[in-house]
């Protein structure tokens, strides 16, 4: 992965972890694993998602603006 890969510059990470006022979520995955779990999905643009998540909401704001394949 490099450096400063555009997906996970797109959604700042930090709206998305513990702190002050945000309560605590009993699990959260590291950016690089979100990451390539929503890579792994291999979207193309016409795909539909429902993401039910339990944590942070990370995984769910990474989808819409993850590159998806052209095609039905």
């Amino acid at each position: 992965m490099p450096a400063v890969d555009p997906l996970l510059a797109s959604v700042p990470e930090r709206f998305y972890v513990h702190g002050e006022g945000r309560g605590e979520t009993l699990h959260r995955s590291s950016a690089e694993a979100i990451h390539r779990d929503v890579i792994g999905l291999d979207l193309r643009q016409r795909d539909n998602v429902l993401e039910i998540g339990t944590g942070t909401g990370y995984s769910g704001a990474l989808l819409p603006v993850a590159p998806a394949r052209p095609g039905a």
